[in-house]
């Protein structure tokens, strides 16, 4: 018989089975998540750098020339230049800076038309805001070129007395002495003013007190003997129009001069500054708010250079 050999021959994997594709389970698309995601991290994003602008780190404007500034700016400036100039009596000076907003304007002009726009827009409320009217009207009044489109003539005082009645005297006899003429005290007839009810135009948006935040000695031999103020918001924005008094002793005794922020909006809307003499004591207050530094000794003992040292003096509102 004959024997038979098994078969050793191993039998080979077919190639072609390892080249059938067997697609996997498919995996739903996220795209419509990631969207959802990146908008909520850009609002987010949004949100915290908005917040931290406005509330924690205001952009202040520096070196910024009246006509650069918004027209509420403007408006503010035109009323501080009436403010000075009701102080200071000098007509040339407010000329110069109310020709700082519109350089190719007439400055004149430019009073009686922040006067109309206060009006129009019913912006006149205080006492204090009539009188900030009447101090540019003192400016342009009288100007022969000057047009205003408004009637102002409610801010005007008539300071002209009503007719005395005349009193006829009998003759008198030789025997009787004359008969002295009594002329009734005249009266001043005032105009009553209407004053249409809005927002404050001149008076300073401060709703809480003041404080002295920071009064800082500092040599410049550039500018020396400066003191550089500042009035502030709780929230650091600065405020224009702020009655500023400094007082010294002088050589005929106490001495003082009052003058209102606002007037160099191209170092700052709240600004103001006070040149000292060598030697002297000074003492700044918000005489409205009852504000006030300490001494500010103008030495010159305090700067390497012999200059007179400078200070740096903030004022801010506080609500507490």
């Amino acid at each position: 018989m004959s024997e038979i050999k098994p078969n050793l021959k191993t039998e080979q994997p077919n190639a072609d089975e390892d080249l059938i594709y067997e697609p996997g389970v498919r995996q739903k698309p996220h795209t419509a998540v990631y969207v959802v995601i990146s908008i909520i991290g850009l609002a987010i994003g949004l949100g915290v750098g908005l917040f931290y602008t406005w509330q924690v780190d205001p952009v202040i404007e520096r070196n910024t020339g009246p006509d650069k500034l918004r027209e509420e700016d403007q408006i503010n400036y035109v009323i501080a230049v009436g403010l000075d100039y009701a102080y200071t009596g000098n007509l040339d000076r407010a000329y110069n800076l109310l020709a700082q907003v519109e350089p190719s304007g007439d400055p004149f002009q430019l009073a009686a038309d922040t006067v109309c726009t206060l009006t129009r827009q019913g912006r006149i409320q205080t006492s204090a805001d009539i009188q900030a009217i009447r101090n540019l009207i003192a400016i342009f009044q009288g100007q022969p070129d000057v047009q205003t489109n408004c009637d102002i003539g409610v801010f005007s005082i008539s300071n002209t007395p009503t007719p005395t009645p005349q009193v006829t005297l009998p003759t008198p006899t030789p025997t009787t002495p004359p008969i002295a003429t009594k002329t009734a005290t005249p009266e001043v007839t005032i105009v009553q003013e209407t004053i249409p009810v809005g927002p404050d135009a001149t008076q300073p948006s401060i709703a809480g007190e003041m404080e002295v935040v920071q009064q800082r000695p500092f040599c410049d031999a550039a500018n020396p003997g400066m003191i550089h103020i500042y009035v502030q918001e709780e929230t650091s924005i600065q405020i224009p129009g702020v009655a500023i008094e400094v007082r010294w002793a002088g050589v005929g005794g106490q001495q003082s001069q009052v003058f209102y922020t606002g007037l160099k909006p191209e170092i700052g809307l709240g600004y103001a500054d006070f040149k000292m003499e060598p030697g002297v004591t000074y003492i700044v207050s918000l005489p409205d708010y009852g504000a006030t530094t300490e001494r500010l000794e103008a030495r010159t003992d305090g700067c390497e250079s012999g200059a007179v040292i400078s200070y740096e003096i903030y004022f801010r509102e506080t609500t507490d």
